[in-house]
């Protein structure tokens, strides 16, 4: 999650629609394994059954931390942010819709 600051930084810098959209899709890339690994660690019950939902609720979390996270913000900050956001969104799956 370390590279969430200066992606965070480039989006808010940024006024082109097309490189806001750029900067989104490298971002998902970027964080697709730590997105992973925090499925794995909290929910390893559902990582097979409910992986891709679970995946979309940790990308849904880190484009929402794009837009919302100040990029003013400390690194260390700006990733436990982000990580609260994406573990909050599939939490609120799991209770949504497995249980």
């Amino acid at each position: 999650m370390n590279d969430m600051k200066q992606m965070i930084e480039q989006f808010h810098q940024t006024e082109d629609g097309y490189q806001k959209e750029k900067i989104k899709k490298d971002t998902l890339e970027t964080m697709q394994d730590d997105i992973e690994k925090i499925l794995k660690e909290k929910y390893p019950e559902y990582s097979e059954k409910h992986k891709d939902d679970l995946m979309c609720e940790g990308y849904m979390a880190v484009l929402e931390s794009l837009k919302t996270v100040s990029p003013d913000l400390e690194e260390k900050e700006i990733a436990r942010q982000t990580k609260e956001k994406i573990e909050c969104n599939m939490r609120n799956y799991v209770e949504a819709f497995v249980n």
